[in-house]
């Protein structure tokens, strides 16, 4: 049922005209209360029937404006009020409720014992009956709830709409489909979601987020919000203390009362209008007076806080002045007033008429203003202008804060600027009254503070330090522990080398008649601080390419392991050069013969030096092919110097390694270790000291071997661990040493008794004395890339310990190099034997022309048989190789040999050795210092016809060869290999196959192409070095030019080239006249 505005008017007027009339009665009452006698039966039956008449009436106005069912009576309808929140109504209704809670249990209790005393089949019944109830939804429910509780049955609308449906029955979906997100966005989120339509768009946002056109993490605002926040409306003062009629003498609380509600705000009913006007004509004093003596109804009045409409509120207190409110168009000048000395002028105007603005909400404001006056005393302002909107709105935010700061207070000031000069002067705070209260508080404070946080400090110093230690044992703990199982694993891989070794030493002869593979792995197994320094560790690596040279063997394949990544044009260059030099093998069965393997780890660790061994070990793909290439084949590994990670490849690989054990190996490949195999082996080494770790030490046993060689003029240093001249650096003490010719005269003088620890006791206090500073001035270090200055090289020394070696008393000086092999049998053979070519320094050796001819062949192939007996004695197995210098003696007149150096590896120049053999096909001789190859005979043309099968005629002829990895032009990098292999060849540059002679290069720098390797081979040893100097001079004018010459070591290449041509040219002419002599004679 629903009921228009107007009836809704008219019942809300019908009840004010029954207050009216009850007020009326109860002012005669009061009235004629000395006169006549109250009937109050009479008064009673009044009160009931206006209370029965509001009661109805509420129930119609709440039907009305809610439109929903009626709500049930009260059960017990005899209630005539509803208890207040006085003490008294509270204790009646705790007792109602014990009262509520006993009748309940007692149902509950006799509901229970009926259930239980049921039949089984009734029992089901309730139970049937009981869950239908708790499903409201259900059919059964509502019949059930129809018969049981009287409700008004529903019209039937399933019948209805059955009975509706005609026609034939729609068979599927009837809807259509919504739409989704597409599969490909599905698939990628990236892309850009579909455009949403209107259709769509009305499901509503949570239907888009489930089907995916709205992706989930995006951020909606809805557009008008539909929260809107408005500012509370405030009552005015003249409502706040006005009695409400509900407080009115007979008034009976029904709860909710309809009186105020405006339902329409545009129109104003005329039934409205009277009822405001009658209610302006009650006195209120008299109801106050009345009420007072009325004790019936005082409680309800001083407990009910219900308020009167508005507009009749308004009416009452008419008399009282009107102020404005805080929303009228009053400015904010208006509303402020002044803080003079602390305190609120209270009689201005400007506050008196902030005080009436605000008044519904001073209880707050006073206290933010007794902040504000605190504020002005403690910093001695002399006025403040505060802005009363502003303080307003702080008094209202600041029911919820804690305490009202200071930056609060000042965004109420209007004279902030003047206020903050005053604030900002250091110590105005102490000013104030209580000032020296707060300073001393202050103080105290920040002692304390100090006390605490300087505890605090230490005790989270302690903290710290105790995790520290903490984290620090437990690391310890852990390396420890890893340190063992390393130290374990690396015991057994020495083990398992020992063992393959072993099987390696009793298969070694038919190894070398069988089929096997040959597994190089150019890596150089330095200690760390040697690799740290080292520039370009791949690129020395590298310059081993020729190694695949060993498949001149038939019964070897060879798998290289390359330090740097190839490219095709290098590796298809190495594979035709094998095959040109082999005409008789097929280009697939080189191809599967040599197999180049780039370990994976290449790329990676590049702030490490990492030898080439340790970046296989690291590299599982490469590790994995290896193991297929070798699975079931017998071969064995050979190393450059070995190291430890050498030993787990091999474990891994299951394969022999040809070499000793790194520890073996690094101890005898440094100075003082090869000195000690040299003396073992009665070869003849330079005056030296090895050992030298102080630098007291050093300057001790340098003075003493000056005293006792006084014919050396030069004395070398060197670090024991470097190679290839990097720890060498050299001083000529006789020329700077000032008692060097007093000393030689002393020497000559004592004679035999020179060698007396008395006789040269005044020479070693004044060597003493100058030695520091001819060290420190005049040493000159042989490679000043690796150590730039003889602190630093001194410092490296004295470390790593170090050796004092002589310098040959002699202008001409020539070094021999000899690579060996000594086999797991025991057998020494002499791979390769030549003379060194020097190019930056004499100390470094830059080419090697083989064969060597320097030296009586006797005598350097019985020392060097002499040396790989020692080495395997001592467990040195595999590629050695050795540093002799010899030179003629000025006292004697005779040629010494004097061992210098040992390394135990594979070496450069064994590699370009190899690729020497492997291009002629030829064969050393040591013990006749030859190096001979077959070739065809030339034969004259016979009228006689060959006959079949007939074998052709060959000549055996010597070969001599110059050869050198370290070739460095920085122009190289501008030119590709195939254009310089056509520059060459345009400039007669190249390798004769027939004749076996002629030029041949290496490729070493595939990245930068600065550096590469060059083989020369011809008849004589004057022809290989003239070739070579001139290959050399060929290629530096072809890539260079006048503004552009780069930085070569070909033109000091060529100089020790012209020179030791010249010592050929010479020693050739003596040997002429020596045999023309012989021969006269």
């Amino acid at each position: 049922m629903t009921t228009s505005a107007e009836n809704v008017g008219e019942i809300l007027v019908r009840v004010q005209d029954d207050l009216h009339r009850l007020k009326e009665q109860l002012a005669n009452a009061g009235a004629s209360k000395g006169k006549h006698a109250i009937d109050l039966k009479s008064l009673e039956q009044a009160i009931e029937r206006t209370e029965e008449g509001l009661r109805q009436n509420a129930d119609k106005v709440m039907h009305t404006i809610h439109n929903r069912v009626q709500i049930l009576p009260a059960l017990d309808s005899s209630v005539k009020r509803v208890p207040d929140l006085d003490g008294t109504d509270l204790m009646i209704g705790s007792q109602k409720m014990n009262h509520t809670r006993k009748q309940f249990k007692e149902t509950y209790q006799q509901r229970y014992d009926e259930y239980y005393a049921m039949s089984p089949g009734d029992q089901a019944k309730e139970l049937h009956r009981r869950r239908t109830i708790m499903k409201p939804d259900s059919l059964n429910a509502r019949q059930l709830l129809e018969n049981e509780f009287d409700l008004p049955k529903q019209p039937n609308t399933v019948e209805k709409l059955a009975h509706k449906q005609t026609g034939r029955v729609s068979v599927g979906s009837n809807i259509k489909s919504l739409a989704k997100l597409p599969a490909k966005n599905r698939r990628d989120p990236q892309l850009t979601p579909p455009p949403i339509d209107e259709e769509d768009a009305r499901k509503g946002i949570l239907s888009l987020l489930e089907r995916g056109l709205i992706p989930t993490a995006a951020q909606l605002t809805l557009q008008p919000d539909p929260v809107k926040s408005k500012s509370a409306p405030l009552h005015h003062i003249s409502e706040q203390y006005s009695m409400n009629s509900k407080y009115l003498p007979g008034h009976i609380d029904i709860g909710f009362n309809m009186a105020g509600v405006k339902l329409d705000s545009s129109v104003q009913a005329p039934n409205e209008l009277t009822a405001i006007a009658r209610a302006q004509s009650l006195d209120v004093d008299s109801l106050r007076r009345h009420s007072g003596n009325d004790g019936v109804f005082s409680p309800t009045l001083r407990s009910k806080q219900i308020e009167l409409p508005t507009a009749i509120s308004k009416s009452i207190s008419k008399k009282t002045p009107r102020v404005p409110s805080p929303s009228s168009s009053m400015t904010s000048r208006t509303l402020r007033f002044a803080i003079s000395g602390g305190k609120v002028r209270e009689d201005s105007e400007e506050f008196k008429i902030f005080k009436k603005t605000y008044i519904l909400n001073w209880g707050n404001i006073v206290t933010v203003l007794s902040a504000m006056e605190e504020f002005a005393r403690n910093y001695r302002l002399p006025i403040i202008f505060v802005n009363g909107a502003s303080l307003d709105q702080l008094a209202t935010e600041s029911e919820l804060q804690e305490r009202i700061t200071k930056d609060m207070l000042l965004e109420c000031v209007e004279n902030i600027a003047d206020v903050m000069k005053f604030i900002s002067i250091p110590g105005r705070r102490f000013k104030g009254p209580d000032g020296d209260n707060v300073a001393a508080v202050k103080i105290q404070a920040y002692w304390r503070r100090h006390k605490d946080r300087k505890v605090y400090l230490a005790l989270r110093k302690q903290k710290w330090a105790a995790g520290i230690i903490a984290m620090s044992w437990l690391m310890s703990l852990k390396l420890s522990m890893i340190r063992k199982q390393l130290k374990q694993h690396r015991l057994e891989e020495l083990e398992k080398f020992r063992d393959l070794s072993k099987d390696l030493k009793n298969d070694w002869k038919r190894l070398k008649g069988s089929s096997h593979v040959v597994i190089h792995i150019p890596s150089l197994g330095y200690h760390e601080s040697i690799r740290e320094k080292l520039h370009d560790i791949a690129l020395l690596q590298n310059l081993q390419m020729a190694r695949l040279c060993e498949i001149t063997d038939p019964n070897v394949d060879v798998i290289l392991i390359s330090p740097m990544a190839l490219s095709d044009e290098t590796v298809d260059y190495y594979k035709k050069l094998l095959a040109v030099s082999m005409p008789n093998t097929d280009k697939k069965t080189i191809n599967d013969r040599i197999k180049i393997i780039i370990p994976d780890a290449l790329s990676q660790f590049k702030r490490h030096n990492m030898c080439l061994a340790t970046r296989l070990k690291y590299s599982p793909k490469a590790m994995r092919r290896l193991k297929n290439l070798t699975y079931g084949r017998s071969g064995y590994i050979v190393s450059g110097l070995i190291s430890k990670d050498d030993l787990h490849i091999a474990n891994q690989l299951d394969l022999p390694i040809l070499g000793t054990e790194p520890d073996i190996a690094h101890l005898f490949s440094t100075k003082s270790g090869s000195k000690r195999i040299f003396l073992e082996a009665n070869v003849m080494v330079p005056p030296s000291v090895p050992d030298i770790f102080t630098l007291q030490e050093l300057y001790d046993e340098l003075a003493e071997m000056i005293i006792s060689h006084v014919q050396i003029r030069r004395w070398l240093f060197k670090i024991d661990n470097e190679f290839d001249g990097r720890g060498t650096a050299f001083c000529d003490i006789a020329e700077h040493l000032k008692c060097y010719k007093w000393l030689r005269k002393e020497a000559h003088r004592y004679g035999v008794d020179w060698q007396q620890k008395w006789a040269q006791e005044s020479a070693r206090v004044k060597i003493l004395g100058e030695l520091p500073d001819i060290l420190n001035n005049y040493c000159h270090i042989v490679n000043k890339r690796a150590y730039s200055t003889w602190e630093k090289f001194c410092k490296v020394y004295l470390q790593r310990g170090g050796m004092i070696q002589a310098c040959p008393p002699s202008d001409s000086v020539t070094g021999v190099t000899a690579n060996i092999l000594v086999d797991p049998i025991g057998q020494v053979n002499i791979m390769s034997l030549g003379d060194q070519i020097h190019a930056d320094s004499q100390y470094r050796m830059w080419g090697l022309s083989v064969p060597q001819s320097s030296v009586d062949p006797n005598i350097i192939c019985d020392s060097i048989h002499r040396i790989g007996s020692c080495c395997y004695s001592k467990g040195i197995v595999g590629y050695i190789c050795i540093d002799f210098i010899t030179f003629i003696d000025g006292n004697t007149m005779e040629q010494e040999l004097w061992g210098v150096d040992l390394k135990v590896g594979y070496s450069d120049s064994m590699a370009m050795s190899q690729l020497m053999r492997f291009m002629t096909n030829g064969k050393l001789d040591p013990l006749q210092s030859t190096f001979k190859i077959t070739v065809p005979k030339v034969e004259e043309k016979k009228w006689r016809k060959k006959r079949k099968n007939e074998p052709p005629v060959s000549l055996e002829e010597e070969r001599f060869g110059v050869m050198s990895t370290k070739l460095f032009h920085s122009n190289m990098q501008i030119v590709h290999y195939g254009v310089f292999f056509q520059m060459c060849k345009a400039q007669g540059i190249g390798f004769d196959i027939k004749e076996k002679s002629g030029t041949v290069f290496t490729i070493a720098d595939d990245v930068k192409r600065k550096n590469m390797g060059m083989l020369t081979i011809t008849d004589s040893l004057q022809g290989a070095l003239t070739t070579f100097a001139k290959a050399l001079h060929t290629i530096h004018l072809e890539i260079s030019s006048p503004e552009m010459n780069g930085v070569t070591n070909f033109r000091a290449a060529i100089d020790d080239i012209e020179s030791i041509l010249g010592i050929t040219i010479e020693n050739e002419g003596k040997q002429t006249d020596y045999n023309q002599k012989n021969n006269s004679t």
